[in-house]
C-alpha cells in the first residue's frame, strides 16, 4: 500500500476543499433568498390517519386453504377419471 507524502497529502486536502460545494454555491440562483425560504408548504386535503398495513395471514389459515383446495382438485380429478 502506498502513502502520500506530506506535500501530496496537503495538496489533496486543498483540492478536496476547493471542490466541496459551499453554502453560497448551494443557494446561488435563488434571487438572494435561501432555498428554504422559497419552499412552499404542501398539506394534505384531509386529516384522516394513514391506514396501517394489514396483518399477514397466519400459517394455520394458509394451510387450511391449501388443504381445502387440494381436496377439491383431487375430487374433480377423480370425477373426471371415473367417467
Amino acid at each position: 500500500m502506498w502513502r502520500l507524502s506530506s506535500f501530496g497529502r496537503h495538496a489533496l486536502e486543498r483540492l478536496v476543499t476547493a471542490l466541496r460545494p459551499t453554502r453560497a454555491h448551494l443557494f446561488a440562483g435563488t434571487s438572494g433568498q435561501g432555498a428554504f425560504e422559497s419552499m412552499e408548504t404542501i398539506r394534505p386535503e384531509n386529516t384522516d390517519p394513514i391506514p396501517l398495513r394489514p396483518q399477514p395471514q397466519r400459517i394455520g389459515t394458509i394451510m387450511v386453504r391449501f388443504v381445502g383446495l387440494l381436496m377439491i382438485a383431487m375430487a374433480v380429478m377423480v370425477l373426471i377419471w371415473s367417467r
